[in-house]
């Protein structure tokens, strides 16, 4: 876990050595930056806090984020009538800003972007989310990233409360990167299930999941462009499926003996087995590959110390 670990910092480190080179220049010529634009975010910002300041009972108006510690913090302001004003940055300074106006229904809210949205084919906050409240907190995650949600929740790294305890924040940006958190909920209760669609029911499990890989297939190597790294993709087969809980989508870990870390993609299902891509990312040279009988876990380890076999 810890090579894994240092590999994570030397990526954002030098992420954000390489934004911090090319940020003047991309705002220089990029419209939302510019004089008038900057203006215009102020006079949004004002009125939407200052609609926000006579709203009485709306849990989904007011500020919104994500934040992980390292690399990356998303700010959204929302207010019904005034519309959006959003920001994404890192500790080193402003990566993308953006507003506009909302359209919110019974269950989505949709932002529609004054400018387009992200940078460069990167994007940090969804056009669509889903409005979801668990006991006293409030989220506002992608429509396309309802699973991961419920995978986080699975793997013990989710609500807030358990990311550290359980050295979370090491994944959570793979799970919950463009997903919201309102503001001041983040010591608050999550008393309960999440009240997530219903079509996503199925995802939560009632306990965790823990077996091991029974079969290794194919793999192939990936090199990263304009970077060292090297992504391996794995095909292996591991013993839960259907009857278990298990369904196409879900992310469980795998664990070696060294007490590394791989993630688990569950990408077919049968009724007592499931087949899967194991996704690693190495400098270089890839320095394992899996095996039969490691064991695979739907839970981040330190969460799920003492877990049954389903």
């Amino acid at each position: 876990m810890r090579i894994r670990y240092i590999l994570f910092i030397t990526v954002v480190v030098i992420g954000a050595m390489t934004a911090q080179l090319t940020e003047g220049a991309v705002k220089k010529r990029d419209p939302r930056f510019s004089q008038a634009a900057t203006k215009e975010f102020a006079r949004r910002e004002k009125n939407i806090r200052a609609e926000l300041a006579t709203l009485k009972n709306d849990e989904w108006a007011g500020e919104f984020y994500y934040d992980n510690h390292l690399s990356k913090i998303v700010h959204i302001v929302l207010a019904p009538k005034s519309g959006f004003v959003y920001t994404s940055a890192s500790h080193q300074g402003l990566y993308d800003r953006n507003y506009g106006e909302i359209v919110r229904s019974k269950d989505s809210i949709k932002l529609l972007f004054k400018f387009p949205n992200g940078q460069d084919g990167y994007t940090w906050v969804s056009e669509e989310m889903i409005p979801v409240r668990w006991g006293e907190l409030h989220y506002l995650i992608p429509s396309h990233r309802m699973i991961d949600f419920c995978n986080a929740i699975n793997a013990g790294i989710e609500p807030p409360g358990k990311r550290r305890s359980a050295n979370g924040e090491i994944f959570v940006d793979r799970l919950l990167s463009d997903s919201l958190l309102r503001a001041g909920d983040e010591t608050k209760n999550a008393l309960g299930a999440p009240e997530i669609p219903a079509s996503f029911l199925e995802y939560l499990l009632e306990k965790p999941v823990e077996t091991s890989i029974t079969s290794v297939g194919e793999a192939r190597t990936e090199k990263e462009k304009n970077s060292d790294l090297i992504d391996r993709y794995t095909k292996v087969t591991v013993g839960v499926g259907y009857a278990e809980g298990v369904r196409r989508g879900m992310e469980f870990f795998a664990l070696d003996s060294s007490g590394r870390f791989d993630f688990v993609e569950i990408d077919e299902v049968s009724e007592h087995t499931s087949s899967a891509i194991i996704h690693q990312v190495f400098f270089s040279v890839p320095d394992r590959v899996p095996v039969v009988g490691v064991k695979v876990t739907s839970c981040f380890v330190k969460a799920c110390n003492g877990a049954k076999v389903r």
